[in-house]
């Protein structure tokens, strides 16, 4: 009880530092979350095939010159 009494008592003194500590470990939650369903999702494309084995993926890059002269490719 009197560790529960003294935790509060320096939430309440520290407002600030509480506040910002709290809103960082919610936003790296957050971002540990998104990060693992994006994972998930990205592993789990194709699965669903029943030729999962002979299946592959062909990926094309498409050139383009810029303004500037210097050349860029896209997916």
């Amino acid at each position: 009880m009197l560790q529960l009494k003294r935790f509060f008592k320096t939430v309440l003194r520290y407002k600030t530092s509480t506040l910002l500590t709290l809103l960082s470990l919610t936003v790296a939650f957050l971002g540990v979350i998104t990060l693992t369903l994006y994972v998930s999702f990205e592993k789990s494309f194709d699965r669903f095939h029943k030729n999962l084995e002979s299946t592959y993926r062909l990926e094309t890059f498409v050139y383009f010159l810029l303004f500037n002269g210097q050349m860029e490719h896209t997916c």
